[in-house]
This record gives C-alpha cells, structure tokens and sequence, in this order.
C-alpha cells in the first residue's frame, strides 16, 4: 500500500512538471536524461571549448539560424548574445569561463523556452566551433609549410 501511495505520488509529481514544461528536467530527475534542461527552462551545457571561441562562435550560430543578434556583451569571465528568433521570441546565449578548457553555455528561447530550438542552437554552436577549429588547423599547417 506505502509503495503505491508513493507511485502515485511520483505519477503527480511529473504531471505537474510536465504542465509547466519541465518535460526534460523531469525525465533527467528519473534518470532518463543526459543533457540538462532546468526547470527554468534553460537549457545549460558544458563544453570542452574556450570561453572566447565560444562566445565568438554565437553570432554565426544566429546567421545560420535567421535569427537576428540584437546584443552581445563580453567581459573576462562571461559573456552573453542576445536576438530575436524570427518567430518574435526572444534568444539568448550566455557562455561562461570554467576550469581549464571548458565553457559553460545556457541557452534559453523565448519566456516559456522551446527544447527543439535550443538543440538546433546548440548544434549550429557547434557546427561554428568545428568550422573555427578546422579554419585554425588550416592555419597552422600553412604556418608550418613556409
């Protein structure tokens, strides 16, 4: 009987998250999940990348997706990119300077937040990261050719 009370109880825990759009905080909280997506609907990633070619990277990540960079504000730790999704939403992305080579980027789209529009910022962040790292290899071998 205690163990079905607490059934229950879990089955209304995730219906009450789930109406207030935490869907993948909730499957992450059961363990079903790897990426985080907080509750606050931002949806948060650690990169083994530097902080400045992460931040560099944003804006071509808002030209690939049509969105329109309205802001973008850097300081030594932190900095943060901020546009108008054609949609009239708002996005931002924030990248944040961690221990070695790592870089913390939120990203959040709109009051609310959209999952299916943070992954495709997420992986146009990461289409410019490999173009900036393939431009840089291209670099250096020409460097070392002369």
């Amino acid at each position: 009987m205690r163990q079905k009370a607490l059934t229950t109880t879990g089955l209304c825990l995730v219906l009450v998250l789930l109406a207030n759009g935490c869907s993948t905080a909730t499957m992450a909280a059961f363990g079903l999940s790897a990426h985080l997506y907080r509750t606050n609907t931002t949806f948060e990633v650690v990169l083994d990348s530097n902080y400045r070619e992460v931040i560099s990277a944003a804006p071509g990540a808002f030209d690939e997706l049509s969105i329109d960079m309205q802001s973008r504000t850097i300081d030594l730790l932190e900095g943060e990119v901020a546009g108008l999704a054609a949609t009239g939403e708002s996005v931002s992305v924030r990248v944040v300077r961690e221990a070695g080579n790592n870089s913390t980027v939120s990203i959040r789209v709109g009051v609310l937040g959209d999952e299916a529009f943070n992954w495709a910022i997420y992986r146009a962040l990461k289409r410019q990261l490999a173009d900036t790292g393939r431009k840089r290899l291209e670099q250096h071998k020409v460097a070392a050719a002369q």
